[in-house]
């Protein structure tokens, strides 16, 4: 298996900015010394910017509801729970004292709740044809006990606590709401998940709550657009043509991932509900990964996340000539969002209702799962053909494009836009050689010898096209900001 070159020995060629004179070191304002690249072995990224992987849990609170009764370390309900910032009786509880309640949630249950008031299938039933408005959230990635309808003006009473209102019906059973946003559902094993609305896209994001349909090459399609991956087998890091080992297969799962890179607008809406967007401990778990250890909450409060919203702001500046955010609202808001860390990245996907993708699940969309192709788009799998209607690439000065701009010529099998070129993607797992084996909806989340995070698809500055394989793995340490570095959303489907 072909291995990546280091952080610090080609970051600069890699990240495709050495022609425009742009130091990979962090210095001046732009970036904080602290992200600063320093060499290190093949594929490790950099010793000192990065955690120890460790994951902790939550506290033994719970969330509870006048119906619904508590989700917490034990799992189960009650019919007659306690309240949680509120009155029990009438279930009106502040969203305040909710969220502090809510954020020591215990995500590590042993198992669903089941016995709330009414059955899984008929809270589905009764609920398909509600609008969003109708219906109740969990608020900004935390649990907003019990807040029904009716106490909020201009929202009808329709919050039903422990009745599920979005699917899947399966696993999910405890509802939570604020009214603000569409239907979210609350999972007491995963953590505070929010669940869209199903539909033909997945739904409505929260990043696309109130937000203009300007992605893909025509500017009218939805930014949080999304598509099943139909599950198989494929060989990571194979294409048949230059990557010739098939040593490492993986069993993927069906999930879902967004067509679109997260844009500047999308990014918006995480900022503007900063800190109250950072999720609580175990949220963001891959369900077809048992060990998939979430968010660790340790992460929200030792330095890995900005303190406060200014900070957040201030941080995703990092290229004065090439970051794509700005703090008004204007001509980038379709842009790839960069300058972002692996933390950010993934608190954005778990506030806007998913996660990263795991590195596995990422080179199968790449490579067309079993079809194995060299580059998203190749037709057949075996195709060399790479140009500048199929990725942005190539160009250190040119920057971040609007995301789908070069759909549907350079669209993945499932539809996905940029996978190669625009900017490097984050991926949940640590950085190790080689792959682990055997692998079933498998990802690197813990391992004491790795010094960085997975990052695939290459940026805008790519000469070198080999580095926009599907098959190419590159690392960056997680605390790492550049104007080449953004994310792409999975969720379960």
């Amino acid at each position: 298996m072909k291995t990546a070159p280091t952080w610090g020995a080609l970051a600069k060629v890699v990240l495709g900015i050495a022609a425009v004179g742009m130091p990979i070191a962090c210095s001046g304002s732009d970036r904080t010394a602290e992200s600063q690249p320093s060499g290190g072995s093949a594929g490790t990224g950099d010793a000192g910017t990065n955690e120890d992987g460790t994951s902790g849990t939550g506290g033994s609170g719970g969330a509870s509801s006048d119906a619904g009764g508590s989700a917490g370390s034990g799992g189960g309900s009650s019919d007659a729970g306690g309240s949680a910032g509120g009155d029990a009786s009438d279930g009106s509880g502040g969203l305040a004292d909710a969220a502090a309640d809510a954020r020591s949630l215990d995500a590590a249950t042993d198992g669903p709740a089941t016995d709330g008031p009414a059955t899984l299938d008929a809270g589905l039933d009764a609920s398909a044809d509600a609008s969003p408005a109708d219906r109740c959230t969990a608020t900004g990635g935390v649990v907003a006990t019990v807040l029904c309808c009716n106490s909020v003006p201009d929202f009808p009473s329709s919050c039903v606590p422990g009745v599920c209102s979005c699917p899947p019906a399966d696993s999910y059973d405890i509802q939570t709401c604020d009214c603000q946003s569409a239907a979210r559902c609350f999972d007491p094993q995963l953590g505070c998940v929010a669940i869209l609305d199903a539909g033909a896209d997945g739904g409505t994001a929260r990043s696309c709550d109130g937000l203009a349909d300007t992605c893909g090459p025509s500017e009218n399609a939805s930014c949080c657009a999304s598509s099943v991956l139909s599950g198989n087998t494929f060989y990571r890091s194979y294409d048949g043509v230059t990557y010739l080992d098939q040593s490492y297969p993986a069993t993927i799962s069906d999930f879902r991932l967004d067509l679109y890179e997260v844009t500047v607008g999308r990014f918006r809406k995480f900022v503007e509900s900063y800190p109250r967007s950072l999720p609580v401990a175990g949220a963001g778990k891959n369900r077809n990964d048992p060990s998939d250890p979430g968010w660790n909450v340790a992460w929200s409060s030792d330095g890995s996340m900005p303190a406060d919203q200014v900070s957040l702001a201030a941080g995703v500046k990092c290229s004065s000539t090439s970051q794509t955010w700005t703090d008004v609202a204007g001509g980038n808001e379709s842009k790839a969002m960069n300058c972002i860390t692996w933390y950010e990245a993934f608190a954005f996907c778990i506030w806007d209702g998913g996660r990263l993708p795991t590195e596995a699940e990422w080179n199968y969309a790449a490579a067309g799962g079993a079809e194995q192709r060299v580059y998203p788009w190749s037709a057949p799998p075996t195709s060399n053909t790479i140009d500048a209607t199929r990725a942005v690439y190539g160009n250190p000065t040119s920057g971040v494009a609007a995301v789908g701009s070069k759909s549907p010529a350079g669209d993945g099998l499932w539809g996905q836009s940029d996978l190669a070129g625009n900017v490097w993607e984050w991926a949940l797992d640590w950085f190790v050689v080689p792959y682990a084996n055997p692998c079933s909806d498998c990802a690197v989340t813990a391992d004491a010898s790795a010094l960085a995070r997975v990052i695939r698809g290459g940026g805008f500055g790519q000469v070198d096209t080999s580095l926009l394989v599907s098959s190419f793995r590159f690392s960056a340490p997680s605390t790492n900001r550049d104007s080449s570095l953004g994310v792409r959303c999975a969720k379960d489907p």
